[in-house]
């Protein structure tokens, strides 16, 4: 991986603002319908990162097929666009993560990613994401913060580290996220992300707050709903969080994060989480949620075996 010592400052793109928070804060629908039916911007770098927030947005959606076949051939000379489509093909054809990942790796080693956006800039989001999906975490990292005050490079960063289990040191990278980027809506997103994985309940109710605050100044989508629901959760409060998450399963069409919290939720107040976990199997039935789930049935039963014999 070539880095520069000359790192690029990415610039606002206000004409692209409200597409790419609608993208961030999950409202992927509303993202497609802004882009498909505005006129094209002027500036080249914004042409490019708004057809990226359309086929991420496709990507999110789980429409995998269209994502990649969106990205012709001539396309790939462009590093941001062959990213992408490394990346969505390791969704759609899983039997190829290790030549995918392979791939990802050699044009990570053809690009200077500390350019600007077009020229290799844009790449490491779509490596990272890929390294984080494969657990490579620390390969993540290190792409993540080759990126100086690049929000969402930081923000992944963040993310990673709490997934980690590591809170100190997002709390340290978030620190450094309010000093040039403090009111911009990924900003307030990745804080209640930190509040509600490490606080006390006065930082359970504070991250309550930001979710509830974004999902009514913007839109409320499954992702704010699930984050409201997981403060509930984390402080007792499972009747709120229940009929938060319903509210959720209405919106998402039985998304899989929704599905998982109302689980977690019905159990930790001692209902029937049957209903739930029947309607994951049935949607989502590769989940990481559910190889875990039978991974951790398989030791179970084999420690009662061990017993009965």
């Amino acid at each position: 991986m070539k880095i520069s010592k000359i790192l690029y400052l990415k610039l606002p793109l206000d004409e692209l603002l409200p597409i790419r928070n609608n993208f961030y804060l999950g409202s992927y629908q509303q993202a497609i319908n802004s882009i498909s039916t505005s006129s094209n911007t002027t500036s080249p770098n914004n042409s490019l990162e708004r057809r990226l927030i359309l086929l991420r947005s496709y990507l999110a959606q789980k429409n995998y097929r269209q994502a990649s076949s969106a990205i012709a051939k001539e396309d790939e000379k462009v590093p941001e666009l062959l990213a992408f489509k490394l990346l969505a093909d390791y969704f759609q054809f899983p039997e190829k993560k290790e030549n995918l990942l392979n791939s990802m790796k050699q044009l990570l080693s053809s690009v200077d990613v500390s350019t600007g956006f077009g020229e290799g800039g844009g790449v490491p989001v779509f490596a990272a994401t890929l390294f984080y999906n494969e657990g490579l975490f620390e390969d993540a990292l290190k792409i993540l913060t080759a990126r100086q005050k690049d929000l969402e490079c930081a923000s992944f960063i963040v993310q990673i580290y709490l997934k980690m289990n590591r809170p100190e040191l997002a709390k340290k990278e978030l620190q450094g996220i309010r000093s040039w980027a403090d009111d911009a809506t990924l900003a307030q997103l990745v804080e209640a992300w930190v509040d509600a994985f490490s606080g006390d309940e006065k930082k359970f109710q504070d991250a309550y707050y930001i979710f509830e605050e974004l999902a009514s100044s913007k839109v409320a989508t499954s992702k704010l709903l699930n984050g409201q629901a997981v403060c509930r959760i984390k402080a007792g409060r499972f009747e709120e969080a229940e009929a938060i998450l319903v509210e959720s399963l209405n919106k998402g069409g039985n998304d899989p994060e929704t599905l998982i919290n109302l689980i977690v939720c019905t159990i930790s107040s001692g209902k029937d989480s049957s209903k739930f976990l029947n309607l994951l199997k049935e949607t989502s039935p590769k989940h990481p949620y559910l190889e875990e789930l039978a991974l951790k049935e398989s030791h179970f039963d084999r420690c009662c075996g061990r017993f009965s014999n």
